[in-house]
């Protein structure tokens, strides 16, 4: 091997280390509850003082509060900001927001999961695009979880979402 191709392997090797190196980073962060992960330009960690027995001072900030668990029922109020419930329709009509529609299906069929979610979606609703409905679905039960507008229980990787 000539020098250039060995320099050549190890600036490969240096980026593929550095990679491993900021997902490790991420990792420890989202396990510590932090805010944000270290960015490239942010030292992970530094001594606070010098000497064996000094502080380590994480690069990231504060741990954020968890995500809200409750549902909005009956309340006005989420994290200091003014919330309006959803207003849970008589009837399914194919022409409500997905907002809508979710609340209805829940409230009506008890706790579901996503998938079950989009399969009665797409059962009132044949006609539509099925890769459409599946997206809508899933970011809309998503955001209404992170809205505290439904509850959301985990059971292996998927979420069971109940009024």
């Amino acid at each position: 091997m000539d020098k250039t191709s060995v320099v050549h392997f190890l600036r490969i090797q240096e980026v593929q280390l550095e990679n491993q190196l900021k997902a490790l980073r991420q990792t420890i962060s989202l396990i510590e509850g932090a805010d944000q992960a270290p960015t490239v330009n942010m030292p992970y960690s530094t001594p606070k003082a010098a000497g064996d027995n000094a502080e380590v001072v994480t690069g990231a900030s504060e741990p954020k509060p968890a995500k809200p668990k409750n549902s909005l029922v009956g309340k006005k109020e989420m994290n200091g900001r003014k919330v309006r419930p959803v207003k849970l329709p008589k009837a399914y009509d194919p022409k409500l927001s997905y907002t809508r529609k979710l609340a209805y299906l829940i409230s009506e069929n008890g706790p579901q999961t996503s998938q079950e979610l989009i399969k009665r979606v797409q059962a009132l609703e044949p006609n539509e695009d099925k890769d459409k409905i599946a997206r809508s679905v899933t970011i809309t039960a998503s955001a209404m979880y992170r809205k505290g507008l439904v509850q959301a229980e985990r059971r292996g990787r998927a979420y069971v979402y109940s009024v």
